[in-house]
């Protein structure tokens, strides 16, 4: 099963993602960011062909919202902005009553089971780079997302146990923003996404207020909205978290 908690297995993975893709780094200082957040779970998926069933993680499974803590490293290479992240979290659900029958690839899950188990686990390595725009404080973002996403459902019976596994490159574009207020505080945000037209699409909005008490330490508070949609002939899927987020960042 996946654990929700950051692993030593984890940060060495983040830890040899960021020594593959490091530039030659400049001078300014390297910094690690730790963002805890526990966003709004809003999910349907549907997979498994024509006789598949389009049902909710948490109105249809009982799935609940989950904490993540989300794991960064910025730097500064040759005038733009470099940062490498990962997040993961475990999804729980257990339902005795369901309302209709699920059909979840080819393996169906009647209303008379007694009680049906399920987890999803969700993983993203994230690599962007911000490019600085002429006009003061914006900048072109450039960002790919590699997202795992673990399905597993468990009826209590020998045929109806069923997994499904999914890794999904995506490639990002879009802008950011920040604007100094004083020495102490600054406000930022980002939009970066892909339309995938009749096929779906994917936005990632992020935007809030950094205090810096110290040159060396900063917090945010912060509010994240991460969405997918995709479709694939009979295939498809929805999940979308967002919420607001604290975080802290120090500097070496």
């Amino acid at each position: 099963m996946l654990k929700s908690k950051l692993s030593k297995r984890t940060l060495v993975k983040t830890i040899c993602l960021v020594l593959l893709v490091l530039p030659t780094v400049s001078a300014s200082p390297l910094e690690v960011d730790t963002t805890f957040w526990k966003p709004l779970l809003d999910s349907n998926i549907k997979t498994g062909g024509a006789n598949a069933s389009d049902f909710s993680l948490r109105n249809d499974l009982g799935m609940d919202n989950k904490a993540y803590t989300n794991l960064a490293v910025k730097w500064n290479a040759d005038q733009n902005r470099w940062k490498a992240s990962y997040m993961q979290a475990t999804y729980n659900g257990s339902t005795s009553n369901l309302t209709t029958p699920i059909n979840f690839q080819g393996t169906s899950y009647d209303v008379s089971l007694v009680n049906v188990t399920s987890v999803l686990g969700y993983k993203m390595f994230e690599l962007s780079v911000d490019k600085p725009l002429k006009e003061p404080g914006l900048s072109l973002v450039y960002d790919v997302k590699l997202i795992n996403f673990k399905l597993a459902l468990d009826g209590g019976t020998a045929t109806t146990k069923t997994e499904k596994n999914v890794n999904v490159p995506i490639p990002e574009v879009g802008v950011a923003y920040d604007s100094q207020v004083n020495q102490h505080m600054n406000y930022y945000g980002k939009v970066v996404g892909l339309p995938l037209f009749s096929k779906g699409y994917i936005y990632d909005v992020d935007f809030g207020v950094a205090i810096h008490p110290d040159k060396n330490y900063t917090m945010q508070l912060g509010y994240r909205d991460v969405a997918l949609k995709g479709k694939n002939n009979t295939d498809y899927v929805k999940f979308g978290l967002k919420g607001i987020y604290m975080g802290a960042t120090a500097s070496f």
